[in-house]
């Protein structure tokens, strides 16, 4: 299973930008409802299960609280992807 599959609680942070334009969070929270995924809007333990963030590297509080309890962390990209964008 991946990260990305129905059913997945999602959680997004950083900015997110394409080609020079800002995306929306409301937008990706769109997009990954539209693929059954859901939406949330705080890394926990048991509300989580994977982070999608613009920098994979940031030591930001939710990536960093994705890392310790060790979530799959999506660079934003990887999930635009997913829905050929």
């Amino acid at each position: 299973q991946s990260a990305l599959d129905a059913g997945t609680r999602i959680c997004f942070t950083g900015t997110v930008t394409r080609n020079g334009n800002r995306i929306e969070r409301s937008s990706l929270e769109a997009l990954a409802a539209s693929a059954g995924m859901q939406p949330v809007s705080s890394v926990t333990k048991k509300g989580c299960d994977a982070l999608v963030t613009a920098d994979t590297s940031s030591m930001s509080g939710k990536t960093k609280k994705a890392r310790d309890l060790g979530l799959p962390i999506i660079d934003a990209e990887t999930f635009l992807e997913q829905f050929g964008l």
